[in-house]
């Protein structure tokens, strides 16, 4: 019965003029695409929303108006796999906008900082995150000063019945709902200014928002510590994922593929993976005392991680010595040999080893940048257990200028063939964070080099661990998946 039913459709094709060997063969060329995905590819580009404002580091603007930073990135990186070009669509005043142009079916994607909520999943799907940031408080200091003076701020917010400033649909806003009763909370359009200014102005003590925020408010205004207080809120999550139209599954498991294929790690050595620093700092010390000149060992601490020229530029200002080029070169053989006598008391930092190995493990590439040459690097390199045929090492001396120019990060990235700004620098010290900005990428800072906190977020770092370990047990916040 089949096989006549297969003769009479033949014959039917045939009659009305179809080659259907020829037209069969034809749809064996041409594998069949998923609908959404066939969508894009039809219209020849792929249509991403972004926010028509600053949201650093994920979205920037320059003075010509061009958009940068890692969610741009991110959004290139995509179209260019697909082989078309990207268009975005910059009209959106805030994150909701951006949300629903995607709900619409307007754009094939949204980015720009997005939090995945549970609101916003009503409307779109979202991807795995890619990054995980924290809530924080953004507090009026004198205000917060005067009616709670004796209190935590978060424990204070919630017993008090000042108002709390929030930009619907954020995850923050969601939190803060929990937190407080609705009467108290003021809704603003956007964090910056709208927010910021009346937390500074005193119509709200405070407002919740995330990490970034938070701090980008205090590094933007020089006044800012006088009048503001940022409090990090360590056990939430802020997840950052692209948005997609509800029935855009293809897309979405491709656009989850790429957000971890394009990852990469660049790091600093001394400080954030090997527990060399003071070692550093003792053989510069040394070595001055050699040559004569008198310097204090935490001014030279103060110093570490940055290149050799602007090093010179420290000693010309802080001593008045007049230093030539060849003062300039025996300094650094003195330097050198100094460090490698102490070389052997250096050890990896607690969970180096481990965090390199699970990004191998993962598939995560990763480079080291460091503004040491290799003389003195390789043997610190050695306890890593680093492969030096397969790890991509960029030192000093392989690159025109050291931190805090961004050459050495650039450098790294382009040995690893990842675009930088969908790179995360991870370094202890101030150069390694204004390299980062630099370079633009994410920085990431780790307290094992001796700086603070607020010293690394002032520097452009919008995470900051303990150490490796510390980094690795939260691995997923940074984009990595467990």
């Amino acid at each position: 019965m089949l096989r006549r039913r297969a003769l009479f459709a033949y014959a039917a094709s045939l009659a009305a003029g179809v080659a259907a060997p020829a037209a069969a063969a034809q749809e064996r060329a041409s594998p069949r695409r998923a609908p959404d995905m066939q969508r894009i590819l039809d219209r020849g580009r792929l249509v991403v929303a972004v926010a028509g404002f600053a949201a650093p580091p994920f979205v920037t603007i320059g003075a010509d108006g061009a958009l940068g930073g890692h969610d741009i990135a991110l959004a290139h990186g995509m179209a260019g796999a697909l082989g078309l070009p990207v268009a975005f669509d910059r009209d959106a005043t805030n994150f909701d906008d951006i949300v629903g142009k995607v709900a619409q079916g307007t754009a094939d994607l949204g980015l720009s900082r997005l939090s995945a909520t549970l609101a916003r999943a009503v409307l779109v799907r979202f991807s795995r995150p890619y990054v995980v940031l924290r809530h924080a408080l953004l507090v009026n200091r004198p205000r917060f000063a005067r009616l709670l003076p004796d209190g935590e701020p978060l424990a204070a917010l919630k017993a008090g019945d000042a108002p709390l400033a929030i930009v619907p649909g954020t995850a923050a806003a969601e939190y803060a709902r929990r937190l407080v009763a609705p009467a108290r909370l003021r809704e603003y359009r956007r964090w910056d200014p709208d927010v910021v200014d009346a937390v500074r102005g005193g119509e709200v003590i405070a407002a919740c928002g995330d990490e970034v925020e938070a701090k980008r408010a205090l590094a933007a205004r020089p006044d800012a510590p006088l009048q503001l207080r940022a409090v990090m809120l360590p056990d939430t999550r802020d997840p950052i994922a692209a948005a997609l139209p509800w029935d855009s599954l293809q897309l979405l498991a491709w656009v989850s593929m790429s957000e971890q294929g394009d990852a990469a790690f660049l790091f600093d050595l001394d400080g954030t993976l090997v527990d060399s620093v003071y070692q550093h700092v003792l053989a510069w010390h040394e070595a001055l005392e050699q040559e004569g000149i008198d310097l204090s060992i935490w001014r030279i601490h103060r110093k570490i991680g940055m290149s050799g020229g602007l090093f010179t530029n420290m000693l010309l200002r802080e001593t008045g010595l007049d230093i030539d080029a060849a003062h300039i070169e025996r300094l650094r053989r003195l330097h050198a040999a100094a460090y490698n006598r102490r070389s052997a008391d250096i050890r990896p930092l607690p969970g180096a080893v481990e965090l390199l190995a699970y990004l191998t493990e993962a598939g995560v590439p990763w480079a080291i940048a460091t503004s040491g040459r290799m003389e003195t690097a390789r043997p610190v390199l050695e306890t890593l257990g680093i492969d030096f045929d397969r790890v991509p090492i960029v030192t000093r001396d392989q690159v025109k200028y050291a931190k805090p120019d961004p050459d050495l990060f650039l450098a790294a990235a382009e040995r690893l063939g990842c675009d930088i700004e969908r790179a995360s620098v991870i370094g202890d010290s101030v150069w390694d964070m204004l390299a980062s900005r630099r370079a633009r990428a994410l920085g990431i800072g780790v307290l094992s080099g001796g700086y603070g906190s607020e010293e690394l977020e002032r520097a452009g770092a919008y995470r900051v661990y303990d150490d490796p370990a510390d980094l690795l047990k939260h691995i997923d916040e940074v984009g990595v998946r467990r």
